[in-house]
């Protein structure tokens, strides 16, 4: 039902999301997964040759990415604008560039830390 028509599908879990957000109460079936364990290359002996997957019920995955976007478009608003860290389309790497010049400077200028 799902994959057959967008729209028959968007009409079920809108009204389905809906109830669970109102009653607070998500269904025991999207809390559980099946974990997998998926081979690399390498010595299938070794545990780290190995990846593991969690497969969800496709309504309880789709809801944890309606979730998801909900609370990332209020969280990416609350940042003050010099957090970089975490952050989709920034980098840490520029405040550790300086705050490595601040301390080479403190250092070169005999200044106490």
């Amino acid at each position: 039902m799902l994959k057959a028509d967008p729209s028959m599908r968007a009409k079920c879990l809108d009204g389905l999301f809906n109830k669970v957000w109102t009653k607070e109460k998500v269904p025991d079936a999207w809390k559980k997964g099946i974990l997998i364990k998926l081979p690399k290359k390498g010595d299938l002996s070794q545990s780290n040759n190995y990846r593991g997957i969690n497969l969800l019920s496709v309504p309880g995955e789709i809801f944890c990415r309606v979730i998801l976007y909900r609370i990332k478009s209020i969280v990416d608003k609350a940042p003050r604008e010099e957090q970089s860290g975490f952050r989709e389309g920034r980098s840490c790497i520029d405040h550790i560039f300086i705050l490595r010049t601040i301390i080479e400077q403190a250092i070169e200028w005999n200044f106490s830390t």
